[in-house]
């Protein structure tokens, strides 16, 4: 055999992978796919994936994936004749990350932590404001209570037993490195 004939039996399994620019005419959110129509007019590409690995039913997986909205364009990669992934889109509906335990859904509503089973995230400027009022009153109201005297009045027969002693209790105000996690910032 010639060179040539050796190289092209080596080499005749073996694809070069490359790429087509298409517009996404489907998305497939449960499974992490799309169909996509090629803008030089070839077939539907059928099926393409949206992250690097397939998740079963049920499962959140771990990764990133981002889910292009319909009708933006997109790169499809060919990684062999049977698999295609998007690498880039031009608009996007929501873009997710999960790290062992940690995810992050980012769309135009906003951004979920970990499910949002927790709620919103805090205001931290705006907490230790109501706070700080809420501790400045409190203190008010000791100050008034340890300083109060009921005039005009006759105590008879002279009363026994012991008097309230004045609260000595005072609320520090709230700082912002007690309520805020600096890891998150907005």
């Amino acid at each position: 055999m010639e060179t040539k004939e050796i190289l092209r039996e080596i080499t005749k399994n073996r694809h070069e992978i490359f790429c087509v620019v298409g517009k996404v005419i489907s998305v497939n959110e449960t499974e992490r796919t799309c169909d996509v129509k090629p803008i030089n007019g070839d077939a539907i590409i059928y099926s393409v994936r949206l992250q690097a690995d397939i998740i079963g039913e049920g499962e959140t997986g771990t990764g990133f994936w981002l889910m292009p909205k319909t009708g933006s364009n997109v790169i499809v990669a060919f990684l062999n004749d049977n698999v295609a992934v998007i690498v880039l889109s031009t608009d996007i509906d929501k873009l997710e990350c999960a790290i062992e335990g940690i995810s992050i859904c980012m769309t135009k509503d906003g951004l979920v932590f970990n499910g949002g089973n927790l709620g919103g995230l805090v205001k931290v400027k705006a907490i230790k404001d109501r706070l700080n009022s809420i501790e400045q009153a409190f203190n008010n109201h000791i100050t008034e209570f340890n300083t109060h005297i009921h005039a005009g009045m006759v105590v008879s027969p002279p009363a026994t037993g012991s008097t309230t002693p004045p609260s000595t209790l005072n609320i520090q105000p709230t700082s912002l490195e007690d309520i805020e996690n600096n890891q998150i910032i907005q």
